[in-house]
Parts: C-alpha cells; sequence; structure tokens
C-alpha cells in the first residue's frame, strides 16, 4: 500500500494546523506515478484531515478516487498499533484496496519488535502491483496476504533490524526463474543503519 499511498508524488501542498491536534491539507500534483514528467497531461487533486494523530487523505484525478487511514494508537506504555486501510475505484471498473496493522511491542529501551500484517486486492488489473497486470498484461483479480516480523536493537547510534516476511498470494504472481512463478514467497533482510 505505501507504492500506492496518497501525496507521495510531484506537485504542490499546503498544510495548515488549526490546533495543536488538527490539521488540514491540500495538494495538486502530478497523476499517481509520475514523478519525473507529467505524461498524461493530467493533475490529481488531494486533501488530508488530521485529528490527533490520525489521517484521512483523498485523492482525485482523471478516472481515479482513493480513500485513506493511516493512524495509530497507543494501546500501553509498551504497545502501539499502527493502521492503514485504502480503497480505489479507477478507470474501466478497476480497483485497488488493503488493510495493514502494525503492532509493536517494546521489551527494552534497546530492542522492539514488530509485526505488519498486510491484505491487498486488486480487482480487473487494478493498479497492477500483482501478477494480474504487472507481468502477464491480463485483468484478472488478484489478492495477496503479507506478515512481516522486524526486530529493532538500537545501541547509540547504530540500529540493527532483522526481518523475516512470508506472502501469499491469490495466483502465481512470484518469479523462481524466467518462466516459472509460484503463489507464496518467504524472505530474510537484514538492515545495518548508523546515524552520524
Amino acid at each position: 500500500m505505501f507504492s500506492y499511498g496518497p501525496f507521495s508524488h510531484t506537485g504542490f501542498k499546503a498544510d495548515y494546523a488549526v490546533s495543536d491536534n488538527v490539521s488540514i491539507m491540500v495538494a495538486v500534483m502530478n497523476a499517481t506515478d509520475e514523478t519525473e514528467a507529467d505524461y498524461s497531461d493530467a493533475s490529481t487533486f488531494g486533501a488530508q484531515l488530521g485529528l490527533y494523530g490520525q489521517y484521512i487523505n483523498f485523492l482525485s484525478g482523471d478516472d481515479y478516487t482513493q480513500f485513506d487511514f493511516t493512524g495509530g494508537f497507543n494501546i500501553s506504555e509498551k504497545l502501539f498499533l499502527g493502521i492503514n486501510a485504502t480503497t480505489t475505484d479507477l478507470a474501466a471498473d478497476a480497483s485497488f484496496s488493503g488493510f495493514a496493522l502494525y503492532p509493536q511491542y517494546t521489551l527494552s529501551d534497546s530492542f522492539s519488535i514488530g509485526l505488519r500484517g498486510e491484505i491487498f486486492s486488486e480487482t480487473n488489473g487494478g493498479a497492477g502491483a500483482l501478477y494480474s497486470g504487472a507481468l502477464s498484461g491480463s485483468t484478472e483479480d488478484a489478492d495477496n496476504t503479507s506478515f512481516t516480523i522486524t526486530g529493532s536493537y538500537t545501541k547509540g547510534n547504530f540500529i540493527l533490524k532483522p526481518e523475516f516476511r512470508i506472502d501469499t498470494a491469490s495466483a502465481n504472481i512470484y518469479s523462481k526463474n524466467a518462466t516459472d512463478f509460484t503463489d507464496s514467497l518467504a524472505s530474510f533482510v537484514v538492515a545495518a543503519i548508523y546515524a552520524f
């Protein structure tokens, strides 16, 4: 959903803080995913309402409408729950939607662990993010479910983040090689970050 989230594209944005807990933003941008140039000669209008750390987003353009919610809540002193939900209508009855939860638990001052669960669906090819449009050129429906567990260890300016992820899809969208595809994928990565 990050790849197709609102307000990440080239354009103009204006923010206004109504109070410490309420904000309004409006934007005029290039069409989605047209960051270096405006190939379609179309603009997208965006608006955002921020309420106490929760953000309701709206995008509208040529055959494009998207509603999006991004926010989170401190369940306890050590447990945070992040939420992202989006739904979009595109041209020719195509659409995509998704929902993700991000619980994060702080075990100590130096270590936390987080989980990300996401469901992402496309109808009639959607945004072309899944096999339905991206690889085959077809306009079939497709769904993908992802679970990611991430550790975060901090020592001074150094952060170490091991991450394990499992993806499962309703179609064979993951490439084993140039001609062989599968409906699931598991991966493990480690990020090492040093801040100067």
